[in-house]
């Protein structure tokens, strides 16, 4: 009951946290200007003490440069960059792209950190909502950029005499991430000159239509100082809001592991069945494919445990647009599938479920044991009769009865050498060799005795 009120007071802060972060987003395309501000998602910490009556009169020649060069990298760098990134993945293709590569989003997301929490909710939103690249900040592309594409994107800036494309867009990159961490708030003279003249020819060599914009930014006076410095304070709440869910995320995805094998809160709640809990967990960003350190999934100990319910809806993940879709493919480090496990413990409807979304029945663990090897082996007559009779109904799901282990042990000698007659039964009359041999020349007759 304690571990359950801890983890209820967690995801209520969570479930919190997500609002904020709705709100905030919000509040961001509120502000986007006509020539195509773009929000960012990385602290933009900036110190300047400016009211809208005397910000005009208050600011300091640092002060404005600083602007200058968030304006510049705000308001015109990211259609540069855009314009990069819908080259390499089409608008027309882009949702196509992020299903086809949702397992490592998610990975990128949960497990590597390198897509934030927010950045996610707009690769894949709820509802119907369309993806689009220009809900995208900088940051984003970059990050799909250099995960799925050939670009070599840098952390360092490039030497100044290379100008591919890769190297620009290294250079806004770098540029902006200096920028939204400054702690200061002001750019020297010099110092600005410097990275106005990199990122300004870095953005024509990507986007040459875009010099006029360029070119008055530089020269007009900052009549657009209030939508930056509501920027700079949404970020600041932003990232705040951000980090606090990267926290809570790690207190529910380690809660259970330094006791329980590696296993989360998620693995948890569906091997015990707790259906709604898990709608929870997912709801709030947990990874569904999240693996143990025997390399179990939450799908597979919901099989292993018979939880057709939960099992039920982590298949009907699949069919909606949530965080996660489920991947069946996963198996043990020992080589077992979410089938095997349902056979090897006698969940006849789960592994009706599980055939009917499609497994392999003939998948084999890393010692050639078949789900059939496995019904047979524990004596579960009512999943080995399915598994056979599947021969007479679905083409696409013939269970092949002749497959053995890597010892040459068949399903016969399984059944034989356990004492599970009914089973002896049924195979033979499905056609099983009862003269089969194994290595050493066994039978099933010698595994009996």
């Amino acid at each position: 009951m304690l571990l359950l009120n801890i983890m209820n007071n967690l995801l209520n802060i969570k479930k919190a946290g997500l609002l904020k972060l709705k709100t905030l987003f919000e509040e961001m395309k509120m502000l986007r200007r006509p020539r195509g501000i773009s929000y960012v998602s990385s602290t933009f910490v900036c110190k300047i003490d400016v009211t809208s009556a005397t910000m005009a009169t208050s600011l300091s020649q640092e002060d404005i440069n600083f602007l200058r060069l968030a304006g510049l990298l705000i308001r015109v760098a990211p259609r540069a960059v855009r314009r990069r990134f819908d080259f390499e993945f089409h608008p027309k293709q882009l949702q196509q792209f992020l299903s086809k590569n949702r397992h490592k989003i998610d990975d990128l997301t949960h497990k590597k950190r390198v897509i934030t929490l927010a950045q996610y909710d707009l690769l894949y939103p709820r509802g119907t909502l369309e993806v689009s690249s220009d809900m995208f900040d900088v940051s984003l592309m970059v990050c799909l950029l250099r995960h799925f594409t050939d670009l070599e994107i840098q952390d360092s800036l490039p030497i100044a005499t290379i100008h591919t494309v890769a190297a620009d867009i290294s250079r806004i990159k770098i540029h902006r991430n200096s920028i939204v961490h400054s702690d200061s708030g002001k750019v020297q003279e010099n110092k600005f000159s410097e990275i106005w003249n990199c990122v300004a020819e870095a953005i024509l060599r990507l986007a040459p239509e875009i010099k006029s914009e360029i070119d008055a930014l530089i020269s007009s006076s900052l009549t657009n100082v209030t939508d930056i410095l509501d920027f700079i304070r949404l970020e600041k709440q932003l990232e705040k809001t951000n980090q606090h869910m990267v926290a809570i995320n790690k207190k529910l995805e380690t809660y259970y592991k330094e006791k329980t094998y590696g296993r989360s809160s998620l693995h948890a709640a569906c091997f015990k069945g707790h259906t709604d809990v898990v709608k929870l967990l997912i709801g709030v960003g947990l990874n569904v494919n999240e693996t143990s350190n025997q390399g179990t999934t939450p799908l597979l100990d919901a099989c292993w445990n018979g939880q057709y319910d939960t099992v039920k809806y982590l298949f009907d993940l699949n069919g909606q647009t949530l965080n996660s879709r489920v991947d069946t493919t996963i198996t043990s480090e020992k080589g077992w599938s979410a089938l095997h496990l349902a056979c090897q413990n006698g969940h006849c409807e789960v592994v009706k479920l599980l055939i009917g979304a499609g497994m392999n029945p003939n998948v084999t663990t890393n010692r050639g044991s078949t789900p059939l090897h496995t019904a047979c082996q524990n004596g579960h007559f009512e999943i080995a009769k399915y598994l056979i009779d599947l021969n007479d109904k679905l083409f696409n799901s013939r269970v092949d009865v002749t497959t053995k282990l890597k010892n040459g042990c068949s399903a016969l000698h399984l059944a034989c050498q356990n004492g599970h007659l009914e089973i002896v039964k049924l195979l033979i009359d499905a056609g099983m060799n009862s003269n089969d041999t194994i290595k050493g020349g066994f039978t099933p007759l010698y595994n009996t005795c």
